[in-house]
């Protein structure tokens, strides 16, 4: 069995299943038949039949009214039975039963003459739906309590905001329907009570005790049509002169309001529309909520008083327009470091063993001053053992001219010619040991000190010589900045040893093959200085260039990587 009635301030249920645990199956048929009856307002019987037993069950219902015969509730009983006939006998008696629960229901209407001594509980209900963080559970509780206390069919509240209602609960309904033909009613009628700010009634002329009705407010009158004659009441919600909600009522035709209870009601739920006002607020969502702040920012600023605001006004729509429209030097900024024009390597043009080494890297030489010198001393004493079989040929050539021996004498000359021209050789062997700069520069490798004594290889790479004033710059190009540069631009020079010290420099070349550095890619190009002859120049002194890319919009400046990375991976 299930019974659910209403009593001042709330809902009396129960339900009850005897017998075996498989008596709870039947609880849906209950629910459903439950359901029913409180809609319709009337009786219901239904007889059941097991498939697998000859059971047979019957579902009755019943209304429960007051003392004055309003429905105030439903009750529902589930038991067995042999026959439709039986069932029938056991649905009369079930219907005499409720008509005896009925008269003990007190009549919520006459009980309610004094409105004080309702209004403790129904504050009390209110007070407990304000601790709610949610506006909609603050409006059912409101529907709720204020349809269970003044005995209404319908309770609805809307709130208001630009001067627009957003149905928000309606009594009875967990989830508002806005597009049904019953809520536009409602919300039609209460944006009509809110454009009058004034308490709007619309019943049966002559069961109405108060001022005579208005026939002009049609949107009332619509929805008291639409429902039958019923009785329905607006009442707007203010706090602080602003009208921040609207209470709507309805009644059966034959139960109209008095214009003593709609005081009393309006006079029960005004002193709730701060904290209505204060929910909404706190509920609004994160864009609701800064909407507002932007439209409370816009009305302190343009307000009739203070300078102040409007020179903040003025300062920011100046700044706006510049963003949008203005356009500034786009500048791009790239790692990059000093490396000599042309270098000038010297290697060994000799086998030969390390003798001297007069430079070391870093010093300034001029041209021909001596680098390195290698060991020789095998080379002269080649030179000197060719000498003296050199001299020997050359008395034997005498002795043979002198003799006559004309054979004799072409063979000695032809052997001296062979042991001179060794003897060039070695001497320009012994000439090569000694290695010389060819040009003004400075030494960038060949600190060969700890390598006196040792053997080099012929080739083998021993000084490296970059000129005095030969300097270009290697610039790291970030791939993202290749479709804005292009050779030509100029652009100035901070090193990180002189960051003082800018120099001016000029893109010359960029290189075609994109590199791998750093697990990023990156494009190299070559840059010159227009005035090359700083002194503390040098080979691997790295710093940033700032490159002039010419005008741009300011706001393609802001929010042009932005962009790009959208593009990249949204496919824009």
């Amino acid at each position: 069995g299930l019974v659910s009635v209403r009593i001042d301030a709330g809902v009396v249920e129960d339900r009850y299943a005897a017998g075996a645990p498989a008596a709870s199956r039947w609880m849906p048929i209950a629910d459903g038949l439950l359901v029913a009856t409180q809609t319709d307002h009337r009786s219901l019987a239904r007889l059941y039949r097991a498939r697998s037993t000859d059971v047979s069950v019957v579902a009755m219902s019943t209304v429960v009214s007051d003392e004055r015969g309003h429905p105030r509730g439903a009750m529902v009983l589930l038991a067995r039975c042999r026959d439709a006939a039986h069932a029938d006998g056991l649905h009369a008696e079930f219907r005499a039963l409720a008509a005896l629960v009925s008269g003990r229901v007190p009549d919520a209407v006459a009980a309610r003459g004094q409105a004080s001594a309702n209004e403790t509980s129904l504050s009390r209900a209110i007070q407990r739906a304000a601790t709610y963080a949610s506006l909609p559970e603050f409006a059912i509780a409101i529907t709720n309590n204020l349809r269970n206390k003044i005995g209404c069919e319908q309770v609805a509240l809307g709130g208001v905001r630009r001067r627009r209602v957003r149905l928000i609960a309606i009594s009875g309904f967990d989830d508002v329907k806005p597009r049904s033909p019953g809520t536009l009613h409602i919300r039609q009628a209460m944006e009509e009570c809110l454009d009058s700010v004034t308490v709007i009634v619309r019943q049966i002329e002559e069961k109405w005790s108060g001022e005579p009705l208005s026939s002009g407010h049609r949107l009332h009158r619509r929805w008291h049509e639409a429902t039958g004659n019923a009785a329905v009441v607006s009442i707007p919600l203010v706090a602080d002169g602003v009208c921040v909600a609207v209470l709507s009522l309805r009644r059966d035709v034959h139960r109209p309001f008095t214009s003593d209870e709609i005081a009393g009601i309006r006079q029960l739920v005004e002193p709730f529309a701060p904290a209505f006002a204060l929910i909404d607020r706190a509920g609004r969502s994160l864009p609701a909520h800064a909407v507002d702040r932007v439209r409370r920012g816009a009305r302190w600023l343009v307000a009739p008083t203070g300078w102040g605001r409007k020179v903040v006004l003025l300062a920011l729509v100046a700044f706006a327009y510049w963003f949008v429209y203005g356009t500034v030097t786009y500048e791009i900024t790239v790692p990059c470091t000093i490396q000599p024009r042309a270098v000038r390597h010297f290697a060994a043009p000799i086998e030969g063993v390390i003798d001297a080494v007069e430079v070391e890297a870093g010093d300034r030489v001029r041209a021909g001053d001596v680098l390195v010198r290698l060991d020789t001393r095998t080379l002269e004493l080649q030179r000197e053992q060719l000498d003296s079989e050199a001299r020997v040929s050359d008395l034997h050539a005498r002795q043979a001219i002198a003799a006559g021996d004309v054979t004799l004498a072409t063979l000695a000359n032809a052997e001296l010619d062979v042991l001179r021209a060794q003897i060039a050789v070695l001497d320009h062997r012994i000439d090569l040991a000694t290695i010389r700069a060819g040009a003004d520069g400075i030494v960038l490798t060949g600190d060969l000190r700890p390598r006196l004594g040792q053997l080099v290889r012929q080739g083998e790479p021993l000084v490296s010589i970059a000129p005095p004033d030969g300097w270009q710059l290697d610039l790291e190009l970030p791939e993202a900045s290749i479709a804005h540069l292009e050779p030509g631009m100029r652009g100035r020079f901070a090193s990180h040893a002189r960051p003082e010290a800018l120099q001016d420099c000029r893109l010359t070349r960029i290189r075609p093959v994109a590199i791998a550095r750093e697990g990023r890619t990156i494009f190299i190009a070559d840059g010159e200085f227009v005035d090359p002859d700083a002194p503390w120049m040098r080979p691997g002194v790295s710093g940033v260039a700032r490159l002039d890319a010419g005008p741009r919009p300011v706001w393609w400046i802001a929010l042009h990587r932005v962009i790009d990375a959208a593009a990249m991976r949204f496919w824009l």
